[in-house]
């Protein structure tokens, strides 16, 4: 009787710590539409669609952003791939491992990774500016 008491007492604590413990943060693909958005998002491994203008927006942990409106100003932190189809935005990288511009008039900053490599950049627009920032 003691022992089938105990099993039941450590059933009940093994079941309870397995439900006490915190599941990791889903993917989250986000997707921007509109006008003038301000906000910062997390991604948490997805990828993030900009569409629309003029938006003032942080992205954290991405996949992948791709922008495709005009005019927005964008932060990005531990993301790994950035895709300007747009025009005249401005995008603080940080630390990529690859930049696209297909759009024009684009600013693109980023941070150099370890060993001071450069991201794979490819520029296929006009009057694009991509560099690296200390």
């Amino acid at each position: 009787m003691r022992a089938v008491l105990l099993s039941l007492v450590c059933l009940g604590l093994v079941g309870f710590y397995a439900h006490s413990v915190a599941a990791p943060a889903p993917l989250a693909n986000i997707t921007i539409t509109g006008n003038g958005k301000r906000g910062t998002k997390n991604c948490n491994g997805g990828v993030a669609d900009i569409m629309g203008n003029k938006h003032v927006l942080t992205l954290k942990n991405c996949k992948k952003v791709t922008v495709q409106g005009n005019a927005n100003k964008l932060a990005l932190k531990k993301c790994r791939r950035l895709d300007v189809l747009g025009n005249k935005n401005r995008v603080k990288a940080g630390k990529v491992k690859a930049i696209k511009a297909l759009g024009n008039h684009n600013t693109v900053l980023y941070k150099l990774g370890p060993k001071k490599k450069k991201p794979a950049i490819t520029n296929l627009g006009n009057h694009n500016t991509i560099k690296a920032v200390k």
